[in-house]
């Protein structure tokens, strides 16, 4: 799951070194574990967390969106 997740936004997930662990942190980017997290999580859970304010939650909650919405379109 991680590495799906990881390839679609382009190496994002992956870390050099802690203090570039940290910067991502301190921006409010979903680290791996919130990733993890959000797997277990139903799409109406994450909704309202994002309806309160958490601005991960509302990323999560972007990019589950867009793989249900790819999931109806046609196969060409």
């Amino acid at each position: 799951m991680l590495q799906d997740r990881n390839a679609a936004y382009f190496g994002s997930l992956e870390f050099s070194d802690a203090e570039e662990w940290k910067t991502m942190a301190r921006q409010g980017f979903p680290l791996p574990e919130d990733w993890i997290d959000a797997s277990t999580m139903s799409s109406d859970e994450l909704k309202r967390m994002a309806e309160r304010g958490s601005t991960k939650a509302r990323m999560l909650y972007a990019d589950r969106m867009i793989d249900e919405a790819i999931g109806h379109l046609p196969v060409r």
